[in-house]
């Protein structure tokens, strides 16, 4: 049943000649002001003959950073080198795609070029430390965005970006899981409530106490290995692999 992932696929306009995707991974690698650099290209190139690329998260605008020297794409330079980068995918075959990825409150201001406090929804401090240039330190508490700034943020009109306003017809059978407790959890349940009422084959699977980051339990928290077996069973019985 293998053999399945190695057959042809079209994912919207790119044709993959498998169904092998490498999966996105910070690397850390592009210059203090978010430029990928000529180790981007290297490294993304080394990888593009076997998969599918999705890039590290990449911030799509100057408040969207959260961690040391990941990417941008919203300046001329960003646009230049990662044109870099994907010139040397294309040159050995290769596809590659961006995931966008605004941080929000997971930032701290010595991470980034403006050295701002960071922006969320809610001024919900994170648990934890975040690694900066001289050492680990306290996530601070973010600033609020207003209503105004959010929609600045995210064009929340565009459905090609916000699910909560496209047409969810066209879905295949859709997974949706969430811990209870992500801050953003409600959210989750109504996507996949939304999703239920387009009339797609939804399944939810939910992590009691978990966050988005739940499956880095797996092998020491029970109810994260159930959820990690429900979602391959669920991943096996519709890709029929």
């Amino acid at each position: 049943m293998l053999n399945a992932l190695w057959n042809p696929i079209v994912a919207g306009e790119i044709s993959l000649p498998h169904r092998l995707a490498m999966a996105p991974m910070t690397r850390d690698r592009s210059t203090p002001e978010g430029t990928p650099t000529e180790l981007n290209a290297e490294y993304y190139a080394q990888r593009a003959s076997h998969a599918l690329i999705i890039t590290e998260g990449t911030q799509p605008n100057a408040d969207g950073q959260g961690y040391l020297l990941t990417p941008g794409i919203h300046s001329d330079e960003h646009i230049a080198g990662w044109r870099k980068v994907t010139d040397a995918v294309h040159g050995v075959d290769g596809r590659i795609v961006v995931q966008l990825m605004h941080v929000g409150r997971m930032s701290h201001p010595d991470n980034t070029p403006h050295h701002r406090q960071p922006v969320a929804p809610s001024p919900v401090q994170p648990a934890g430390e975040m690694f900066a240039p001289s050492g680990p330190q306290e996530t601070p508490v973010p600033r609020e965005l207003s209503t105004e700034e959010v929609a600045a943020t995210v064009d929340v009109t565009d459905t090609r970006i916000n699910l909560n306003r496209a047409d969810l017809s066209g879905l295949p059978p859709t997974l949706v899981s969430w811990g209870t407790y992500e801050v953003l959890a409600g959210e989750d349940e109504e996507f996949a409530a939304r999703v239920k009422d387009a009339g797609i084959d939804t399944t939810t699977v939910v992590v009691p106490g978990g966050q988005h980051s739940y499956v880095y339990g797996a092998g020491r928290i029970p109810e994260t290995d159930a959820a990690i077996a429900q979602i391959g069973a669920w991943v096996r019985e519709k890709t029929k692999i």
